[in-house]
């Protein structure tokens, strides 16, 4: 019985000194062992709306009966115009009626001449039905160097 009063306070006692030891270290941790992290603020964004400009948004359905993927939708080719020289990331998204994403994709187009009309094949990561597609989002980005 003497041991079990003992034990009680003993276990209490390590369980402080552990929150002691812990509040320790907090308490002594410099900024050199901090990541750095930083933000710009808010930043204006550029619509592709209002700079780049969409033209056509087509297709591209496996048709050869023998792949595993036959009469899905494959790529997606964007046709477009940049408006400024240079490189770009495009992405589209694929939705189904509920707003799921049944499919994307990305391409690096480079070496575009602002104002000329352009078609980017972007292959899709995983195909996707066309009977589950509803809506078609297209990305693009500027490669700013």
């Amino acid at each position: 019985m003497a041991r079990a009063r003992l034990v009680i306070p003993i276990l209490l006692g390590l369980l402080a000194f552990t929150f002691t030891i812990a509040l320790a270290v907090q308490l002594t941790l410099d900024s050199d062992n901090v990541e750095r992290i930083g933000g710009t603020g808010q930043v204006a964004v550029l619509s592709p709306e209002n700079d780049d400009t969409i033209n056509k948004v087509e297709f591209t359905i496996e048709t050869n009966p023998a792949d595993p993927d036959f009469g899905d939708v494959v790529s997606v080719d964007v046709t477009w115009e940049p408006a400024e020289n240079g490189n770009y990331f495009v992405m589209v998204i694929l939705y189904d009626n509920s707003n799921n994403v049944v499919g994307y994709g990305t391409a690096t187009p480079t070496g575009l001449t602002a104002g000329s009309s352009t078609t980017t094949t972007v292959t899709l990561s995983d195909t996707a039905s066309p009977e589950e597609i509803y809506k078609v989002e297209v990305i693009l980005q500027e490669d700013i160097p």
